[in-house]
């Protein structure tokens, strides 16, 4: 059995910046509905580092009475269900005690306030193909994800504070998908403005 390998001060600081400026870069949102592809992808990266960590599905649903039976039940019989119809409101990668989603480490008192639920890569992959998540993140932006964490991930060993580059405020082209879906969630007034 191979060892796991721990985080380093300098590798939270390293996922602090790095999380955050593959977010800033990607031309769609990350976080409305493509939270669990970025969360498939960065597992896949602690992967091949060897990190242990956890991937977690979180609630924030006052409906529902059982939220963690309700994941468990779409776990067991995912093919017709979809994550949303379950429950999970947010995906993330949990390392030691902190957790990780594309703006970087989450603030501990929210997950406190949510119910969570550890789901395997495999059930992550499936809701990621079948799942009906929010329409505004284009999955088309999946590989540039990729190729940005393939980035960041490269530099791993030659962290710097500083070193990744956010974009300014012009520099990012929202993609014509999620400019679409935007504009549908924003009011008429704001819509004119975007």
């Amino acid at each position: 059995m191979s060892q796991t390998n721990k985080l380093t001060v300098d590798n939270v600081a390293f996922l602090e910046e790095g999380l955050r400026y593959v977010d800033a870069w990607t031309p769609t949102t990350i976080n409305s509905g493509g939270c669990g592809v970025f969360a498939y992808i960065f597992h896949k990266e602690l992967e091949k580092l060897n990190i242990e960590h956890k991937i977690l599905a979180l609630y924030f649903d006052e409906d529902d009475t059982d939220p963690e039976s309700n994941l468990k039940e779409y776990m067991q019989n995912h093919s017709e269900k979809n994550l949303k119809k379950s429950g999970a409101a947010h995906v993330c990668i949990q390392i030691g005690d902190l957790f990780f989603d594309s703006t970087g480490i989450i603030n501990n008192d929210v997950l406190r306030m949510r119910d969570t639920v550890e789901i395997s890569a495999e059930v992550l992959d499936a809701m990621n193909k079948e799942g009906k998540w929010n329409p505004t993140f284009d999955k088309d932006c999946t590989q540039f994800i990729q190729d940005k964490m393939d980035e960041i991930f490269s530099k791993i060993g030659a962290f710097k504070h500083g070193m990744f580059k956010l974009p300014g405020k012009h520099d990012v082209k929202y993609t014509q998908h999620t400019m679409v879906y935007r504009r549908k969630s924003m009011n008429p007034f704001a819509a004119l403005l975007s």
